[in-house]
């Protein structure tokens, strides 16, 4: 005999074949399906449970893209004030507001067409019409 007559790669023939399966207890089946319908609740559970996560992680996304787009244009907005803060300097004001604005305005070094315009020019608006031609 050579051996590859004696030996078979197939897949081997169950002595079980068409044997029944052996009677079982009526405890043993009702135990099996009620262990089966409580998985059957718990996947439901399960399955509502995802749908939930699911709808909640859709808005968070939704929500976590609007606040890449702010944390954008917040960085370009503080990348731009670096910038100028950089260059800045603090100028010094030679006069006070009230030092400028307070009582008549004197103007030097007079321009042919230069007008003074203190408190009591009021009468020369009243007689100018909208144009600014005399009435």
């Amino acid at each position: 005999m050579t051996p590859s007559s004696t030996y078979s790669f197939g897949t081997p023939r169950s002595s079980l074949e068409n044997t029944p399966e052996p009677p079982e207890a009526p405890g043993v089946l009702e135990n099996t399906v009620a262990q089966m319908a409580s998985i059957a609740a718990q996947d439901k559970a399960s399955f509502t449970r995802i749908t939930e996560l699911r709808t909640q992680a859709e808005k968070l996304r939704k929500q976590a893209d609007d606040l890449r787009a702010v944390l954008r244009a917040e960085k370009g907005m503080r990348q731009r004030l670096e910038g100028f803060v950089g260059y800045w300097r603090n100028i010094r004001p030679r006069c006070t507001w009230e030092e400028v604005w307070q009582g008549k305005m004197r103007v030097t070094g007079y321009h042919k067409d230069a007008i003074e315009i203190t408190s009591s020019d009021e009468e020369m608006f009243a007689e100018l019409d909208d144009d600014g031609q005399d009435a």
